[in-house]
């Protein structure tokens, strides 16, 4: 049996770069980034490289799928043998053996796609013998190594179940997000101008690893600085934006359930008319307490 190939795990903000990409992309197939960052997840599991996810695996209808080819290959990786006795457009007829599981002969013919509703299918009229042999892989290795199939049916398969127009809908992806990273985070502070674009540079930074959090504070407080006038405010957008309104930001603030987005608030505080800056101060640094005790309870 050959030794397995031991790869580094992504983490969780690599893994949705990398499916934004492939996502992205539509070079694979795969519509959403929740589609491939499923993917890549049973990728890793299975101790693959999550980037052949989409090499090894399809979504069809909605539903993961592996590739028989990928399923022949784990299943020759994991010790398998194969020898094909026949493989033509009539016939494909092998035996399947395994220390593990032993050794089984699996025939698929014209006769058996028949019973089973499928030799009138597109792919089965244009490409008969690969998806006798496809039928053949699954079943023989399934049978004698199940652990190679990863729980999943082949893209074969699971083709075959759908009728002959995918009705699967449309997923719409035009309009995909990026991820936010710390070069995305700091560009932002930079360009930032105002209280609401500031404001965002923070909101982005919230959703930053805790220690790309860490390297973005140091630009916070530059960014801060920066944008400070003679009256030691930020200031207000230049271009017709609305004075900060005290329920409004009271409002958002008590909706926070991250610290990091209450901060972000919290710049707006210095914007209120004085009378009204000591009362929100005091609700913020409550609600701050508040979150800080949570965050510290869950870890």
């Amino acid at each position: 049996m050959n030794a397995p190939i031991v790869y580094q795990a992504y983490s969780l903000a690599e893994l949705e770069k990398l499916a934004w990409a492939v996502a992205n992309s539509q070079m694979f197939g795969i519509k959403t980034v929740e589609q491939a960052m499923v993917l890549m997840a049973i990728a890793q599991a299975e101790g693959r490289p999550a980037a052949l996810a989409a090499r090894d695996y399809d979504i069809i209808g909605g539903r993961p799928a592996k590739k028989a080819e990928a399923l022949l290959r784990d299943f020759l990786q994991a010790g398998g043998h194969v020898e094909w006795h026949a493989l033509t457009d009539d016939l494909a007829d092998a035996t399947f053996s395994h220390e593990a599981g032993g050794t089984v002969r699996i025939t698929w013919d014209l006769e058996r796609a028949k019973r089973a509703g499928l030799e009138k299918k597109d792919n089965w009229v244009k490409y008969r013998r690969q998806m006798l042999r496809a039928r053949c892989v699954a079943e023989g290795a399934r049978t004698v190594c199940p652990i190679a199939t990863g729980g999943l049916p082949t893209s074969e398969e699971l083709r075959d179940e759908l009728p002959e127009k995918d009705i699967t809908p449309e997923a719409t992806t035009p309009a995909l997000e990026p991820p936010v990273t710390l070069e995305l985070v700091l560009a932002a502070y930079d360009a930032a101008q105002d209280v609401p674009a500031f404001q965002k540079a923070r909101e982005m930074a919230a959703k930053l690893s805790n220690g790309d959090k860490i390297k973005a504070r140091e630009k916070d407080m530059q960014s801060r600085e920066r944008l400070k006038g003679p009256a030691g405010k930020i200031a207000q957008a230049s271009a017709g934006a609305p004075e900060v309104n005290y329920a409004k930001l009271l409002d958002a603030m008590r909706a926070r359930k991250d610290v990091d987005l209450l901060d972000a608030d919290a710049t707006l505080i210095d914007q209120l008319p004085k009378d009204q800056q000591e009362e929100v101060g005091a609700e913020y640094q409550r609600l701050r307490a508040r979150l800080t005790e949570r965050a510290k309870a869950k870890a």
